[in-house]
């Protein structure tokens, strides 16, 4: 499931909306927001909002108490932001912190809102 985090692959669209963005004919995400439709896909989030950033917000170390003993995971909350727009929070489990790091960081760029202003 985690096969080599971290590296860059051509992205395939599996949902309609990663098709219309792959295709070019949504060409922001404050469409895909205004309409309600779900991002299924972090890699929309990748091509439509250039200069995302992200960052750890916590990292918390839980176990969970097994017959074989204890099971020791970490918890990441991270955030991603583009500073101006849009903004995620994501959360993240694994038994290494690169693991958990990256299901945080793609569950925040599913989370995205547009942050309203003014």
């Amino acid at each position: 499931m985690y096969e080599d985090v971290g590296v860059e692959r051509e992205w395939v669209p599996r949902t309609w909306v990663g098709r219309l963005v792959a295709g070019g004919k949504i060409k922001s995400l404050e469409e895909i927001l205004r309409r309600g439709i779900p991002i299924q896909e972090p890699e929309i989030v990748d091509i439509l909002v250039p200069g995302i950033k992200e960052e750890v917000v916590e990292v918390i170390r839980v176990q969970r108490q097994t017959d074989a003993g204890e099971l020791t995971q970490l918890r990441v909350v991270a955030a991603v932001g583009d500073g101006m727009n849009y903004v995620g929070v994501g959360k993240g489990k694994g038994k290494e912190f690169n693991i958990a790091l990256a299901d945080a960081v793609r569950n925040a760029k599913l989370n995205l809102i547009k942050v309203r202003k003014g």
